[in-house]
């Protein structure tokens, strides 16, 4: 079995990689760790919600898998940022996104987040 590294890339290409259905434990690790480095949190969160709306939206099992497993990164995301991180425009892109998990009766995914 050929072992891939990645090493580096552009952002959306490591947020993409961080969140398939096929991606690396090890890998979503070092992205959680290292992911300040090279964007913002506002930005990333912003960037997951629309990579999870997108695939969520699609019917096929690996964009549902990759759905979910954005989710779980935003999640973590969202959790580990720190009082100087918070700001009232990151505090309103994450409570907007509460808001629509409700209006879409995902109460599951919108109580993670609140």
């Amino acid at each position: 079995k050929i072992s891939i590294q990645v090493r580096g890339g552009p952002r959306d290409a490591l947020i993409v990689h961080a969140t398939e259905h096929n991606s690396s434990v090890l890998f979503q690790e070092a992205f959680l760790v290292t992911y300040r480095t090279f964007i913002s949190s506002h930005d990333l969160i912003n960037k997951l919600i629309t990579r999870y709306v997108y695939m969520s939206m699609s019917g096929d099992r690996a964009s549902q898998s990759a759905a979910r497993l954005t989710f779980s990164v935003l999640v973590r995301v969202v959790d580990e940022l720190t009082s100087y991180e918070l700001s009232e425009a990151l505090v309103h892109t994450v409570t907007s996104f509460v808001y629509r998990l409700i209006h879409e009766g995902n109460l599951i995914f919108a109580r993670l987040l609140r």
